[in-house]
């Protein structure tokens, strides 16, 4: 039994709660004030129809119905632009279509002929006897019995159809392995041919040694009967003896070249590390010639002017010794003028002053 209904935003109910009680319960109102929506809202939740939007409310996102069957059971079919689901006690379970997930459907156990549409036709009465026999069937639990035959003969059918073709591939395979009906004589005859293989490998090893066995035998019988070739090593080992100790003077000497080399080598490593600064002096050198040279020639310039200075030195002397000559002169003249009282340019008598 449905105890309570909650509507939000579907078609004129922004938001409704119902509480319903046992037996018969009557929803009376006005034209227009949502009492059809109630049953399409039962409805949409237990058929999942109709599947568009043009049930959820104006200006709303998403609409919702909330069923309680019971104390414990409660179910929730929500519908918007992102989401599209059921929920049973919190559970989650995707609505696609027209489909009403399994685990709803016990819960509820409805079918359509529990709900009667305000525009549906009369029940039982505008049908036709085949449909009236269909509904009928189902409020009695036969549509159950005639399910169950039917699902029954229709995988019976399937499991048949699977046997055949499993019949029909074992045949194929009957007959595939009729051609291999000669392997056991082909495994004998393999493993007659292993045996033969490695007897021969075997066979062949063993003269392979014989050979090498012979070879060595051959070139010991060439060494022993080939005196010539003792007596050479004879000469040469006496020869050898004997230019030993040369032989020890020559190591030694080269091992005093290469010790020579080798300090020659780092002679020259040496020769590169400080050839930047041999460079780098010889370029002081040079700086400090030329600066050398800059400095005689103004010692040469100071020795110049320095006459010079003396050569005006001693013309000032001359120029103060003359001036104390010409003084003197002039001291002298006024003292002549005065004692003659005569011009001594003109010759002319001079007039007391």
């Amino acid at each position: 039994m449905i105890e309570k209904l909650v509507l939000k935003n579907f078609q004129a109910h922004k938001k409704t709660e119902l509480e319903f009680c046992n037996g018969l319960n009557a929803i009376t109102g006005e034209s227009d004030q949502g009492k059809s929506s109630i049953i399409r809202a039962l409805y949409w939740v237990f058929f999942n129809k109709p599947s568009g939007n043009e049930f959820i409310r104006n200006t709303a996102q998403s609409s919702f119905v909330h069923v309680q069957s019971d104390e414990e059971n409660w179910i929730t079919r929500l519908k918007g632009k992102n989401h599209n689901e059921y929920k049973i006690n919190g559970e989650e379970f995707n609505a696609t279509r027209n489909d009403v997930p399994t685990e709803v459907n016990e819960v509820i156990n409805i079918t359509s002929t529990n709900i009667q549409l305000q525009d549906d036709p009369y029940f039982l009465l505008s049908m036709n006897s085949p449909d009236v026999a269909r509904h009928l069937n189902q409020v009695v639990g036969l549509e159950n019995i005639d399910n169950s035959l039917q699902y029954v003969n229709k995988h019976t059918k399937r499991q048949q159809t699977a046997i055949n073709h499993i019949q029909s591939d074992i045949e194929k395979k009957k007959a595939e392995l009729n051609k291999f009906s000669t392997l056991p004589d082909i495994e004998q005859n393999h493993e007659k041919y292993k045996k033969l293989t490695e007897d021969y490998d075997e066979y062949i090893n063993k003269i392979k040694q014989i050979k090498e066995l012979s070879e060595k035998i051959s070139e010991q019988k060439d060494k022993i009967a080939d005196e010539d070739t003792i007596n050479k090593l004879s000469t040469h080992l006496e020869a050898y003896l004997q230019n030993n100790e040369h032989y020890t003077q020559i190591k030694k000497t080269i091992e005093k070249i290469s010790s020579t080399i080798e300090n020659l080598e780092e002679l020259q490593e040496f020769i590169e590390k400080i050839d930047p600064i041999h460079k780098q002096i010889k370029n002081n050198i040079q700086k400090a010639e030329k600066y050398q040279d800059e400095m005689i020639n103004a010692v040469s310039n100071i020795q110049e002017t320095e006459k010079i200075i003396k050569n005006i030195k001693e013309i000032e002397k001359e120029i103060k010794t003359a001036g104390e000559n010409l003084t003197f002169a002039e001291e002298n003249f006024e003292t002549i003028k005065t004692e003659l009282q005569i011009c001594p340019f003109c010759e002319s008598i001079l007039k007391e002053q």
